[in-house]
């Protein structure tokens, strides 16, 4: 699924429009459709909102190139990058093995003054329309994985609100989550 499933974006737009300063420079990691770049683009005045999409067809298919200042087709475990204000990872831990997101956490929390990292729990999914990213290697994540292996993460409270959300589907139950990097 090549998008978030927007249960926070109200409280998203909220959060960053009233945080993070207009001038600051930003990377959305595995951008899918967009949805930050049109949830958050105009909000940012500086002209360096870039994206990071490994599925080259969400590319053309999203029209990304008309989102992002810059959108590059690579996998973010290899993406060379000095430094973003602010880089945003919605759905994309998930996807990514225990090992491999320990260490881009521990990577990316370097190069930005904040990471925010949106993620479902108890969420499995498998290869999406032939595409093999979108497999969920990390479908069992929950609140003690989270302080366990990403420590350097704190789940977002803003205004008196966790950004924590409880979703039922069918007969499943899993949670949206977002969090920031640490102080």
């Amino acid at each position: 699924m090549p998008g978030n499933w927007g249960y926070l974006t109200n409280d998203m737009r909220e959060y960053v429009t009233n945080t993070y300063p207009k001038d600051w420079s930003v990377l959305d990691i595995g951008c899918g459709h967009g949805h930050y770049a049109k949830l958050l683009k105009h909000h940012f005045s500086v002209k360096n909102f870039d994206g990071i999409e490994v599925w080259e067809p969400y590319i053309q298919e999203y029209n990304l190139n008309n989102l992002y200042t810059n959108i590059y087709n690579v996998n973010i475990l290899n993406f060379n990058f000095n430094y973003y204000d602010l880089i945003i990872m919605g759905d994309v831990l998930e996807h990514l093995s225990r090992d491999d997101g320990v260490n881009l956490i521990n990577k990316l929390a370097s190069k930005c003054t904040e990471l925010l990292v949106i993620v479902p729990y108890y969420l499995p999914q498998d290869i999406v329309n032939d595409n093999v990213y979108e497999v969920h290697l990390q479908p069992d994540l929950d609140d003690d994985i989270m302080s366990q292996y990403y420590p350097s993460l704190e789940l977002i409270n803003y205004n008196n609100k966790n950004f924590k959300i409880k979703i039922d589907v069918g007969d499943k139950t899993y949670y949206y989550c977002a969090f920031r990097k640490k102080k």
